[in-house]
C-alpha cells in the first residue's frame, strides 16, 4: 500500500476528516490539525506519536511545515466557534 494512503488510513481511524478547502486534516475532539505537507514530509510512526499525544486541552495544536500566522489561528477558532 502507498505510504500516503497508509497516513490517509491512519488519520481517518482516528477522526480525523480532511478538509479539501484547507488542504488540511482535523479532529476536533482532540483539537489537532495536520497539514498535507507535513503528513508527505513525515513517516507513519510519527504522525502515530503525534496521533498519541497526551496535549493540555486549552487551543488546538498544529502540525505544519512552519507555524500558522495569528490570522489563520483566528480564523479557524471562529469557524469552530472557540
Amino acid at each position: 500500500m502507498p505510504e500516503l494512503k497508509v497516513k490517509s488510513d491512519i488519520l481517518e481511524r482516528n477522526g480525523f476528516v480532511y478538509d479539501f478547502s484547507r488542504g488540511w486534516y482535523i479532529n476536533e475532539n482532540m483539537k489537532k490539525i495536520f497539514s498535507v505537507q507535513v503528513v508527505n514530509k513525515n513517516t507513519p510512526e510519527w504522525l502515530r506519536k503525534c496521533i498519541a499525544e497526551k496535549l493540555p486541552d486549552s487551543d488546538y495544536e498544529f502540525y505544519f511545515t512552519k507555524p500558522p500566522s495569528v490570522e489563520l489561528r483566528k480564523n479557524l477558532m471562529n469557524t469552530l466557534g472557540e
